[in-house]
């Protein structure tokens, strides 16, 4: 899977923002990325806790939190203690996550009314963050999870035909899971930063997928296809594709006069609809120039 290393992370981080902040107190590419984890935190869409009394809010307010100096115990450390330790195997790597994200949300609880999904995604994207750097310890992102958000679980609903190989493997390798449907639902879907993880794949009384359930899907998915992609790996790709299928299955869908045909994001593939639009784009749409008002 090395082969796949350069052309997933080709540009990653060049489109990082966060990445080359000047502050003193992001010392090593730790704290780079734990930096950049924090914010795809979506901090607008998070409510505080009223009673909070943290100094700071916001990005350098969480990072200190997460991060305290002079600490035994801090996110920070525990992702040095990972990658200097032996390299775990997939059920050891899923404990020292639930615990890791087990840390993360107390944390986060003392400041915001939040759930696992939030947690998982700053834990996750502070691995993907790390695998752009960490070109030398490439088995120890191997077990590692897909960070979930609503992108991720649209594109898991958008190819469910291609995934439902993977979802029978679920269902065959958990025949105690009696809450689990015979085939992925829809109902089951729940946003991602309300996501819970009870260890098992439905949440009993709410009749949703938990966290972990997503990831043993992927893991099967991957597995399924011969293992060409590590479930991290694939997120590269299906992040950045499925945004792009998305943004265009919505053009065809309001566009329909232009492109003269309806429902033409579900005719096509990918990559062929990516053809139609440029074909049609460069016939069809003429643009004018806001300067001289004379068409291109």
């Amino acid at each position: 899977m090395e082969e796949n290393r350069k052309a997933i992370i080709n540009g990653f981080l060049d489109i990082t923002k966060h990445w080359n902040n000047p502050r003193k107190f992001l010392k090593d590419n730790y704290d780079k990325a734990i930096w950049c984890a924090i914010a795809d935190f979506t901090f607008r869409t998070t409510d505080r806790v009223p009673e909070s009394t943290a100094d700071k809010v916001g990005m350098e307010g969480l990072f200190n939190a997460l991060c305290p100096e002079n600490s035994e115990d801090s996110l920070k450390k525990r992702f040095i203690h990972y990658f200097e330790e032996e390299q775990r195997e997939e059920t050891e790597f899923d404990t020292w996550h639930d615990t890791t994200c087990g840390y993360v949300l107390d944390t986060l609880q003392k400041m915001y009314n939040v759930h696992y999904g939030k947690a998982q995604k700053i834990v996750n994207m502070t691995f993907k963050y790390l695998y752009c750097v960490m070109d030398d310890k490439e088995d120890y992102f191997m077990f590692c999870h897909v960070p979930l958000d609503s992108i991720i679980l649209d594109w898991i609903w958008s190819i469910k035909d291609q995934m439902s190989d993977a979802y029978q493997s679920i269902i065959e390798n958990n025949p105690n899971q009696k809450n689990l449907p015979q085939k992925l639902q829809h109902g089951y879907f729940k946003s991602w930063s309300n996501l819970d993880n009870d260890g098992g794949l439905v949440i009993k009384d709410k009749k949703h997928y938990s966290y972990l359930f997503y990831q043993k899907l992927l893991r099967a998915y991957c597995k399924e296809k011969g293992n060409k992609y590590t479930p991290l790996q694939l997120e590269f790709c299906a992040w950045t594709q499925f945004q792009w299928e998305r943004a265009a299955t919505e053009m065809c869908k309001y566009s329909h006069w232009l492109l003269k045909e309806k429902n033409l994001g579900k005719k096509y593939g990918a990559k062929d609809l990516k053809n139609v639009l440029t074909e049609v784009l460069n016939q069809e749409l003429k643009l004018i120039d806001w300067n001289t008002l004379s068409y291109e």
